[in-house]
């Protein structure tokens, strides 16, 4: 039964809001005065059904009037590299000092020793064995300093192939 009055009174709200928006349109401005006679109408208390109402409505102006803030996600530099033990293709990528960098190295088997192989850097290591189902590897990471990567021979640590990441500022 509540909810019917609830609903009777927003109805009834609705259309008193209707009924002064149509009047107000159509009314000369030189009669203020009646206007706000409708204002002081519209405004008066009504019982505490419709005082919910009008804090759901508050609610929802502050989630409209308030913006998400927005927040600022770098750009991914994504780079492919073919990987052997005799090159990598490029060899150099060049990225700015804070960006964030994803280097997916595709794996050669013709061109990569039985027992794999292993690139490394100061800052990661991928480990390749030629038995890998998945013949690429993702590496992800901020970009701070230059540095230079080189692949070995995993069983000997023998060195092969290297290539650099140059950061600029």
């Amino acid at each position: 039964m509540r909810e019917f009055k609830i609903t009777s009174l927003i109805l009834i709200l609705m259309m008193i809001l209707f009924v002064f928006l149509i009047y107000s349109c159509t009314t000369i401005q030189s009669e203020p005065k009646e206007v706000i006679q409708e204002e002081e109408a519209i405004s008066a208390p009504i019982s505490e059904p419709a005082n919910e109402v009008q804090e759901q409505e508050v609610i929802t102006s502050e989630i409209v009037d308030n913006p998400t803030p927005s927040i600022t996600i770098p750009k991914v530099k994504q780079f492919q590299i073919s990987a052997d033990e005799k090159a990598f293709n490029p060899s150099n990528v060049i990225v700015n000092k804070g960006d964030k960098v994803k280097i997916t190295f595709n794996f050669n088997d013709k061109n990569i020793y039985l027992g794999g192989l292993d690139i490394r850097s100061n800052y990661f290591n991928v480990q390749y064995k030629k038995t890998d189902s998945i013949k690429s590897k993702t590496i992800e990471f901020i970009a701070e300093k230059s540095f230079v990567y080189i692949g070995y021979w995993p069983a000997s640590n023998r060195e092969k192939s290297s290539g650099k990441v140059e950061v600029i500022q």
